[in-house]
């Protein structure tokens, strides 16, 4: 049975020679709604000891007439292209995504893997856009209800793209349920191989300011599309009782 360093190994492996096309092709897939792994995030801190004067002096701008306007604007311009962008990747971050499962598996089975696989999977478009928006509702809902079932219900869909992808004309529910099949007993594993790529994730934000995730999350992209290949390999010796 491979473990966590097996898939990583056979994900570095397949990722030679190959680091600059997969670093571009993971950078737009993950600006155009694919799957990535790491989410950043902002936090705010709020310092009391701050004298009252000084407080007073920076309100007395913010509030001038000139400077509430061009805050207004600022906000408008980002919110309209924070909400124009939101759009666009519920638009194409289905197709996107199988297109980049194309590029991962492709690459991890040892064939040449190109940057115009992103893009090859538009004429699967209806039944990607109702996968990615299926899997996002069933995730949401559980992370409402509580933030482990949504956990829970993100690795049992864990597979959906890559099943979608091998089985063109597959309904939609059956890809669902497939998923769910393959990642039983298998959940745990996918935990580990994601949690082992923390101690990489830390130093890419805290010595390269993020800018190692560009390599990094490639890496795990790959790292998950040989978990995929070896969960179904491991289902069909199951099932057929016999050694490949």
């Amino acid at each position: 049975m491979m473990l966590s360093a097996d898939f990583r190994d056979k994900a570095w492996k397949s990722l030679n020679d190959h680091w600059g096309v997969a670093v571009g092709t993971g950078f737009v897939a993950g600006l155009l709604g694919a799957r990535t792994a790491f989410y950043g995030g902002f936090s705010f801190s709020n310092n009391s000891d701050k004298k009252e004067e000084e407080l007073e002096n920076i309100l007395d701008v913010f509030l001038s007439n000139k400077m509430v306007m061009l805050l207004l604007a600022v906000v408008g311009i980002l919110i309209t292209v924070l909400l124009i962008y939101s759009i666009i990747i519920i638009l194409v971050g289905g197709p996107i995504t199988l297109g980049y499962v194309r590029f991962n598996m492709g690459m991890v089975n040892g064939h040449q893997p190109e940057f115009a696989d992103l893009f090859s999977q538009f004429h699967r478009y209806k039944e990607a856009f109702f996968l990615q928006l299926l899997r996002g509702l069933i995730v949401t809902v559980g992370a409402i209800l509580l933030v482990i079932p949504g956990i829970i219900a993100n690795y049992c869909l864990a597979l959906t793209p890559y099943i979608l992808y091998e089985n063109p004309g597959m309904p939609v529910l059956d890809v669902l349920k497939a998923s769910n099949e393959m990642m039983k007993g298998n959940k745990w594993r996918l935990f580990c191989l994601h949690f082992s790529f923390v101690p990489l994730a830390l130093v890419c934000v805290i010595f390269t300011f993020g800018i190692g995730l560009l390599w990094l999350v490639p890496y795990i992209e790959a790292s998950q599309a040989v978990f995929y290949e070896e969960i179904k390999r491991e289902k069909f010796v199951m099932s057929s009782g016999s050694e490949y």
